[in-house]
């Protein structure tokens, strides 16, 4: 990993402009608010249910239900699209642990390769919530604690943890080019 990925996370995000404006549209009922508002949350919680539910379906039936209480919720909604992201992760990660997370099983779809999601299915829990909320949802450190009920520290020390873990594990993979066998690094 480059020095300069972990430099990135030392900066808080700033408040998101973008997804605001959206949100202020979305509440004034115009579609094309709520439109950009899905467009910019949906993959990262989707990314984010795949990582965690290990599996496509589950993951997609998990998203629907966030987006059913965000159209049902958002008039009501009191913040601005910083807000808005933590709230939606924070319905997501509710989505998880409804769900009974299945440990060891990583999906196939949407969340990044198949390889991270093994890894990251290997993770203690409160790593990989770290890692996904910091990496696939793109909250700050702030954010991430908020959804986990835990300080911003500790929320960024357990997502560089999880970071280097991760890294060191895909690194000892095998070669690109090489056959596919069963690999696996020390702790998974």
């Amino acid at each position: 990993m480059a020095a300069g990925w972990h430099r990135r996370w030392r900066h808080p995000k700033p408040r998101d402009t973008e997804l605001t404006a959206a949100l202020d549209r979305a509440r004034r009922g115009r579609e094309t608010g709520f439109v950009s508002v899905y467009r910019q949350l949906h993959p990262g919680l989707l990314g984010y249910l795949t990582a965690q539910l290990g599996d496509d379906t589950a993951a997609a039936e998990a998203a629907d239900a966030v987006w059913r209480t965000i159209a049902h919720e958002v008039f009501s909604f009191q913040g601005d699209g910083t807000d808005l992201r933590v709230w939606a992760a924070s319905l997501a990660h509710r989505q998880v642990h409804d769900q009974h997370r299945r440990p060891g099983h990583a999906g196939v779809g949407a969340g990044g390769s198949a390889d991270f999601r093994r890894v990251v299915s290997a993770l203690p829990p409160d790593l990989a919530d770290a890692l996904l909320l910091r990496m696939v949802v793109g909250l700050d450190e702030a954010g991430a604690a908020r959804v986990l009920g835990a300080s911003a520290p500790s929320v960024e020390a357990a997502a560089h943890s999880a970071a280097r873990l991760v890294a060191d594990c895909l690194a000892s993979g095998p070669a690109p080019g090489a056959p596919r066998t069963e690999w696996a690094c020390a702790w998974c």
